[in-house]
């Protein structure tokens, strides 16, 4: 009972920190557009981060924690800004690249205004997450502020790393785990560090920046991990996307990975695998799922117990997250904890 009521307690915080964090960076970026002129595409830029931006999970942490330690939010606003920048940014050009066409339910930037216009929006909005760190790095003392920003442009460079990986691992079957793990980190999981050592750094706990580093680092993961779960068994109109695209696109994640490992010895499971993928990849620009893909992708799911196992990861994934904070001197760590245990309560 206590742990329902600590999930729902943390999702009513999660939509409060998404209300006031979402007017935040749309006035900051309002701003920039006319200091920068960009008035040109701010149509453009303000819907991309209309579609992209939802929860502000990574904010959400970065203020609990600030709370914690007592950074004041001044200093930590910034550094939350350009977080959500630097998602928005490099989501949008994502899409860019997979030829994406739906997100958050919504068209993608590529889809609405074509590649050019979509290609200098996430170019924009990559370079305004550049104007935000220059401005948190002069919101609080120096030294620490400096140590802060490297976290994030590490996380920059970690998000691109792990997006040109993915694009060079799509079609080719990865079943490692630790590839997905490590793909994983890159693409969601540095930024999610960054956040949760942003205000330890700030508040000059510089013992404790392990311990937050890994649990940001492993709670991204699963973060990821759970969204591409959702691909299989969330409804469209949350997940934004048709389902199972990720099968279909041979997208290397966490439940591929675990069906491809178990059909490499099946010639059947193979056979209909390739199948699927053949009559995919000659469909139209933006296929649809018809009802026989749906079926040969359900069987393959459950003859290989590929989201069972799935689901465990992501547990195990969010507990090493919790266990990153068994060593740090005691704190109210009840939300950060909850957070945890709520990314791993997905259910088939």
């Amino acid at each position: 009972m206590r742990k329902k009521s600590c999930e729902k307690k943390i999702a009513s915080k999660l939509i409060r920190e998404a209300s006031s964090s979402k007017k935040i960076v749309n006035d900051y970026v309002l701003n920039e557009i006319n200091n920068y002129n960009y008035a040109g595409y701010k149509k453009e830029i303000l819907y991309a981060l209309n579609i992209s931006s939802n929860l502000y999970e990574k904010v959400f942490l970065l203020n609990s924690i600030g709370k914690i330690y007592r950074v004041r939010a001044e200093k930590l606003k910034y550094f939350a800004i350009a977080a959500e920048l630097l998602m928005v940014g490099a989501l949008t050009g994502d899409d860019v690249i997979d030829n994406g066409y739906l997100r958050g339910g919504r068209p993608t930037l590529l889809s609405k205004f074509g590649f050019e216009r979509a290609q200098i929006v996430s170019n924009i909005i990559l370079g305004l997450f550049n104007s935000a760190i220059l401005e948190g790095q002069r919101s609080s003392e120096p030294i620490k502020s400096l140590c802060a920003s490297k976290y994030f442009f590490e996380a920059y460079n970690s998000v691109f790393i792990g997006q040109h990986n993915l694009i060079a691992l799509q079609g080719k079957q990865v079943h490692s785990i630790k590839k997905i793990d490590t793909l994983a980190s890159c693409r969601v999981g540095s930024l999610f560090a960054a956040c949760t050592v942003c205000p330890v750094i700030l508040a000059g706990k510089n013992k404790l920046i392990k311990a937050f580093f890994d649990y940001g680092r492993w709670l991204g993961i699963a973060i990821q991990h759970r969204d591409d779960i959702l691909d299989y068994i969330g409804e469209d109109k949350v997940m934004g996307k048709p389902p199972f695209q990720d099968l279909l696109n041979a997208q290397p994640n966490l439940v591929t990975a675990y069906l491809f490992s178990n059909i490499q010895h099946n010639a059947g499971g193979l056979k209909i695998f390739k199948n699927l993928w053949g009559a995919w990849r000659k469909k139209n620009k933006y296929p649809k799922v018809t009802a026989k893909m749906q079926d040969d992708i359900i069987y393959l799911i459950e003859s290989t117990d590929a989201l069972g196992k799935a689901i465990k990861h992501l547990k195990k994934c969010c507990n090493n997250a919790i266990k990153a904070l068994e060593g740090v001197d005691q704190f109210d760590k009840s939300d950060l904890v909850d957070f945890a245990s709520l990314v791993s309560e997905i259910e088939r």
